[in-house]
Parts: C-alpha cells; structure tokens; sequence
C-alpha cells in the first residue's frame, strides 16, 4: 500500500490553481490528451462452472500478489467540436493452485471504450467576473470491446484455456 502511495506522488504532478484557459472549441486546432491511471478493484460474489458452485472472494491485496501486469490509459484528441476518445485497460493475473501449487493458472482481461463526440453547445455559469466558468452538452456515440480469457496449465498433463470476446 505504502509503495502504491509513494509511486502515485512520485508521478502525479502538483495541482495549482489557474486562471482560466480558453476552450478547446474556441481554437480550430489539434488538442490531445492522455491520462494513465490506476483502479484498485477487488472481486466478490459466486461464480458456477459446470454446474460447481465456489464462492469468491478477493480483496485488492489478493489480487496485487497475483498481478503480472497491468495497463491503463485514457486518451482524448479534440478540433473544434468534435473529438474522440479510447480508454483501454489490460490486466494479467498469474497464480498457483493445486495440493501442491502444481497448476499454474493465468487470466487475461482486456477492456476497451471507444467513441466520438460533437460539443453541442457551451453555456456560461456563474457572475461576470467569473468568467471562464461554463457549462457543455456533447453527443457521444461509441462502443466497449470485452475480453476474458483464462488458461489453466497444470503440470504434466497438456495446458487449455478458454476465452470469450463481446463488442
């Protein structure tokens, strides 16, 4: 937890109040941005696989000791009005099970969302001297790409998986 505390101070920058900045649509150029990011997630509930019922139940810590490798971004690009967005997350768990941690099991998640969006109006907020504050209505249309995939690879006997996809 301490290391998790210290990596996201070490490269989160400091936030400062600014003054206010002009609106992406207000400029006809190329905008970008891109932001990494972290979900600390736990898993509980019942799970049934051919008619087996086990119960599930990890916390975050479980999970950190079975984690191989994880990726997480969200990026936006904007020209005037319209703009687009792609925020992606790749996790890879590994973990022993068996009498004698003889089946190395390794799960795969893969989740992607996607889309478009049109700035249908900006609207000012506040008092006159607050200027810069406002208030947007965008239009957004997109979509979610899921994947999951598990492989089970016990020792001396040939290794399988499953995995299932839905857009």
């Amino acid at each position: 937890m301490i290391l998790i505390m210290l990596l996201t101070y070490l490269t989160c920058p400091m936030a400062y109040g600014e003054g206010p900045k002009s609106n992406p649509i207000d400029s006809d150029e190329w905008q970008f941005s891109i932001t990494p990011y972290l979900w600390a997630v736990g898993l509980n509930g019942d799970m049934t696989v051919k008619g087996v019922d086990s119960d599930v139940d990890e916390n975050f810590g479980d999970i950190l000791d079975n984690l191989d490798i994880a990726l997480e971004a969200h990026f936006e690009a904007w020209k005037g009005k319209w703009g687009g967005f792609f925020d992606g997350t790749y996790v890879k768990l590994k973990t022993d099970a068996g009498p004698t941690d003889n089946i190395d099991i390794t799960s795969t998640i893969v989740l992607v969302d996607f889309g478009g969006f049109y700035r249908v109006g900006t609207w000012p907020v506040g008092s006159p001297e607050n200027k810069g504050r406002s208030l947007s209505f965008d239009a957004m249309v997109g979509g979610r790409y899921t994947e999951l995939k598990v492989k089970i690879d016990p020792d001396r006997l040939p290794s399988f998986g499953q995995g299932r996809a839905q857009i």
